[in-house]
């Protein structure tokens, strides 16, 4: 079974983790979840960049915090070989 990528890691997390659904995207370059509020929402770049914001050209860069939250989740729920 290949490994998931950084990006396929961060949309597990807000899928499983955080309960986000993928919405339907303009942007080629970045996936879509929807956030807590109306009007923000999250961005899963190529690379497992994750943003916040209204659009992606708005949002505020939110890796590295995401990132140790992932990482805690996947030891918690012994996911850290996927």
């Amino acid at each position: 079974m290949p490994r998931l990528t950084k990006s396929d890691k961060a949309a597990l997390f807000l899928q499983k983790a955080l309960n986000k659904t993928e919405l339907p995207s303009k942007s080629r370059k970045y996936r879509k979840f929807d956030s807590s509020r109306k009007d923000m929402f999250y961005w899963v770049g190529k690379a497992g960049g994750v943003r916040v914001g209204r659009t992606a050209s708005e949002a505020i860069s939110i890796t590295r915090h995401f990132h140790l939250n992932l990482r805690k989740w996947e030891t918690k729920n012994n996911f850290a070989d996927i």
